[in-house]
């Protein structure tokens, strides 16, 4: 049933869909890519993979969820940019998802920061900022609005199917935040640890804990070691 989708992902055009068609491409066996109508982005960034998962996802909506103000601000900017067809599909909201509701206190890169990775943006602090060779990630202090996932789908009455996920060490507690939203959740694409570089930072043995309670278990084809602190990898529900 996912013939359809073959072609696109192993012909990517756009910023990161290089990367995202590597990732998809382990789900054609497994899921029905028409049984995935509404995707969670978490940690939009810069909204590049809100296009792409809305141009590979072709009648699905995708909500992005970025606290950073200049983050939310960029993905305003390339929203405007694409074509009404992927435009209307997606939404984005200036916010952080959390383990609890309120404002919280956040750390994106400082301005003076000496580092093009802007991504390094977390509710936690990092342990050096030299973590990383060539770059300096010093951070600051802002405060933002915090939900859980269970309060914003209670809300707005929207569950999604499919979770993209990059929060910067935070992906448990945001799991624990959306503990009943979880339940009907089919696909999780998640960033997680090998070991921290946050303080606080939750590491990948403790989400598969949390995550196979609920049901899911990993496609432990789809790991992908991306440098020694951590990797990408897909939970199912089976």
């Amino acid at each position: 049933m996912n013939e359809a989708y073959l072609g696109l992902l192993t012909s990517p055009t756009g910023l990161s869909m290089d990367m995202m068609a590597e990732r998809l491409l382990h789900l054609v066996p497994e899921i029905n890519f028409l049984d995935i109508n509404i995707i969670f982005d978490i940690g939009a960034a810069h909204g590049y993979e809100s296009k792409n998962l809305a141009r590979v996802f072709s009648h699905a909506h995708i909500y992005g969820f970025e606290p950073t103000p200049e983050h939310y601000q960029a993905c305003l900017s390339h929203y405007e940019k694409l074509s009404p067809w992927i435009r209307n599909r997606i939404n984005i909201s200036n916010i952080a998802l959390n383990d609890i509701d309120g404002q919280m206190k956040f750390y994106p890169l400082a301005d003076d920061a000496q580092s093009i990775n802007t991504g390094m943006a977390s509710k936690f602090k990092l342990i050096d900022p030299l973590v990383f060779p060539h770059e300096y990630n010093k951070q600051k202090e802002i405060t933002v609005n915090a939900l859980t996932m269970d309060t914003w789908c209670k809300n707005t009455n929207i569950y999604p199917d499919l979770i993209w996920i990059d929060a910067q060490g935070a992906e448990l507690d945001i799991f624990k935040g959306g503990e009943n939203t979880l339940k009907n959740v089919r696909v999780i694409m998640a960033e997680a640890a090998l070991k921290p570089y946050y303080h606080g930072h939750t590491l990948k043995v403790d989400i598969d804990k949390y995550l196979n309670t609920l049901g899911f278990t990993e496609l432990t084809s789809a790991q992908k070691l991306m440098h020694e602190y951590e990797v990408d990898t897909i939970y199912l529900k089976r």
